[in-house]
């Protein structure tokens, strides 16, 4: 089953700066490419043993200067990106306001 089969809730296309915490890493910075409700698309270099683990994520959305916290569990990876499925639904037409 392909990503797109997974996907139960539409995603917005954005592509902003991500700052990913991870207890046993110091922050990794990435691009989120498109976000749910219920989780993100995440682009970064080196992800290596992320399946599982929780994290902080802040988007920093430029358009409307202001930075947004999550917190997830990463549910699947490849070499340079992975997918994060949020801890808690989140309203985007409010978080990206």
């Amino acid at each position: 089953m392909g990503a797109k089969e997974r996907r139960r809730l539409d995603r917005r296309p954005i592509n902003e700066k991500a700052i990913c915490g991870f207890q046993e890493y110091n922050d990794i910075f990435g691009r989120v490419r498109n976000i749910s409700a219920d989780g993100a698309y995440i682009v970064l270099h080196a992800v290596i043993g992320l399946v599982g683990k929780s994290m902080n994520l802040s988007v920093d959305v430029e358009k409307y200067g202001k930075v947004i916290p999550f917190t997830g569990t990463v549910v699947w990876s490849e070499p340079e990106s992975f997918g994060v499925k949020f801890h808690k639904p989140v309203d985007l037409d409010v978080e990206l306001l």
